[in-house]
């Protein structure tokens, strides 16, 4: 399929700003409102930069809102949040807004549980996210990392039922979540590349729309090494919605996720395309949904490519490669799937299935 890859977001020229020395920055304290306001304090077209290495408190949101042409230079600090926080809490949130970049970043969140297991998902919380993105346009995150969030790692939704565009998550780290990896609930044109994502405690990556009336299109997820997680890689379920042109090329797993590629939809508009090119995956097969058995697994989708993959499959388990319910012009090929049952199980009402 084609996807248009989002564009680089136009950097400042104006000033360079220091945060204030006189805002702590040993996490004695809670800063939130004095770094809240020094940001407002600085105008658009300029760069804000913290103390190198760094370590300021935020107990509360950090906040960029309708800025634009803005420059976040972490200078390898940290925010963390030290309390629980409420539910909506995130350590930064860009909402409204155009071009802006965040670089050299770290953010901790307050979750002791987070991770890979059973206790670091709290549903109350689940919100709270490290970085939460809503309604922004031309955005890129680079050279971040998060830890220990109740929420994702990176949340990427709608302002005022308005979708963000052109979102770039790239070069970063991200370990141990309360939720998803990285998420995205309404967005035209996001790319995910070369990041390290682990220990995450539902789906490393997940496609959700809230409202029926959502778009999530032109999403790429491209050479990312994944490690643990409790449910999919990929998670596409939530309401019916306009979702497709989805690229998943050149990704890495160095540990099996509960279940591998989960798309899922009984109605409305067929989702798709979906390309799934040359990745290395590891198919534990632990948990399902809906009654699936397929590592990959397709409903009412349309357009779907799986190609050039090698993945490994559980010894003894003879679990079908490639499910498909509803399935539409659907090409399986070239893929090594070691220990696999049946290549590809598919529902009557699928049409068009071509395998070699």
């Amino acid at each position: 399929p084609s996807v248009r890859v989002a564009a680089p977001p136009a950097l400042p020229t104006g000033a360079v700003n220091q945060v204030p020395t006189a805002i702590a920055h040993d996490c004695s304290v809670d800063v939130s409102a004095a770094m809240q306001s020094w940001i407002a304090s600085v105008p658009d077209n300029s760069t804000l930069r913290l103390a190198r290495n760094a370590c300021y408190r935020v107990d509360e949101t950090v906040l960029l809102e309708g800025r634009n042409r803005i420059l976040l230079d972490g200078n390898g600090a940290t925010l963390k949040s030290v309390t629980t926080g409420s539910r909506t809490r995130a350590q930064l949130k860009l909402k409204g807004g155009s071009d802006l970049t965040v670089r050299n970043l770290i953010v901790r969140g307050a979750n002791p549980n987070a991770g890979a297991n059973a206790k670091a998902y709290h549903p109350e919380l689940e919100a709270q996210s490290g970085f939460q993105l809503n309604g922004v346009t031309n955005v890129l995150l680079d050279h971040v990392q998060a830890y220990d969030t109740y929420g994702d790692f990176v949340y990427v939704g709608p302002a005022r039922q308005l979708p963000s565009r052109g979102v770039t998550v790239a070069n970063s780290t991200f370990d141990r979540s309360g939720r998803q990896g990285i998420s995205v609930t309404s967005a035209v044109g996001v790319v995910i590349e070369a990041n390290t994502i682990s220990d995450v405690a539902r789906s490393v990556f997940d496609l959700e729309a809230n409202t029926a009336e959502t778009e999530i299109r032109d999403i790429r997820i491209v050479g990312n090494v994944t490690g643990a997680a409790v449910n999919f890689w990929l998670a596409n379920k939530g309401f019916p919605a306009h979702i497709g042109s989805v690229q998943i090329t050149d990704n890495r797993m160095d540990v099996a996720s509960g279940g591998l590629v989960f798309v899922y939809a009984k109605r409305g508009d067929l989702r798709g395309p979906y390309d799934v090119e040359r990745n290395r995956f590891i198919a534990a097969g632990v948990i399902s949904d809906e009654g699936a058995t397929g590592a990959f697994f397709f409903s009412y989708t349309t357009d779907v490519t799986i190609r050039a993959n090698d993945v490994t499959f559980p010894a003894g388990k003879a679990m079908p490669a490639v499910e498909l319910r509803n399935a539409h012009h659907v090409v399986v090929t070239g893929n090594r799937f070691l220990n696999a049952g049946r290549t590809v199980v598919a529902s009557q009402g699928s049409t068009d299935i071509r395998t070699s």
